[in-house]
């Protein structure tokens, strides 16, 4: 008995999760200008609360950042929608990904393109990363413990000759700019940024600060 009410008890919280999902899609991306139906759809499709620490799941769907441990962040809904949807991803894209963080970015990603590559420094989250990624059977998500100046080196370790998109969760401490923000992430003079203004204005309207950035390159690098 005691194991039915547990599992009764799962699958209202998951069905709670759920509409969650469905009030933040619609209450803070779609009022906010988010259109992109693939962006739309992976938001609505990836359970956000497992990538939250145990006693924040309640608080996975707020309109906020919240703390995942190692003095970081997993970023607000909306903030994940709008560098995704920046991107102007297709389901052909090869991702690279500079800090794992919680793994959500790269979840999110692993749902509109075919590869995501993600980087992070702090072993720890990295392992979290990981097991959730296994776990939620995301096997298009390649993830690695690095530091993200460096990139991803080694081409052998991956099906792909080239990048498609390339996404910095944050503009590295001492970058002037994307530019050098991205030749910090390895990327060097193939890389450019894309819709910067644009970028730059709506996140600040948005009451967050311009250092966010997205960029991705066309045509596709000759290697990361």
């Amino acid at each position: 008995d005691i194991i039915i009410f547990k599992k009764v008890d799962i699958i209202i919280k998951e069905e709670d999760f759920y509409f969650k999902r469905l009030l933040m899609v619609n209450n803070q991306l779609k009022e906010r200008g988010i259109e992109d139906s693939m962006v739309l759809n992976a938001m609505q499709t990836v359970p956000r609360e497992v990538f939250v620490p145990e006693d924040l799941k309640e608080q996975a769907y707020n309109d906020n950042p919240l703390p995942i441990g190692f003095d970081q962040t997993i970023s607000q809904p909306y903030i994940v929608a709008f560098m995704t949807e920046s991107l102007e991803l297709q389901p052909e894209y090869k991702v690279l990904e500079i800090g794992t963080g919680s793994g959500y970015q790269a979840a999110i990603l692993s749902r509109i393109c075919c590869e995501v590559y993600t980087v992070e420094i702090i072993k720890e989250l990295a392992g979290r990363a990981g097991e959730i990624f296994e776990k939620q059977l995301y096997d298009n998500i390649h993830i690695k413990v690095g530091d993200g100046h460096q990139g991803w080196p080694d081409q052998s370790a991956r099906p792909c000759a080239a990048a498609s998109a390339l996404t910095l969760r944050c503009l590295p401490l001492g970058c002037a700019g994307p530019s050098s923000a991205l030749a910090a992430a390895g990327c060097c003079d193939w890389w450019r940024c894309h819709r910067q203004s644009a970028a730059t204005d709506r996140l600040s309207g948005a009451g967050v600060g311009s250092r966010m950035r997205a960029a991705y390159t066309e045509p596709p690098a000759p290697g990361w």
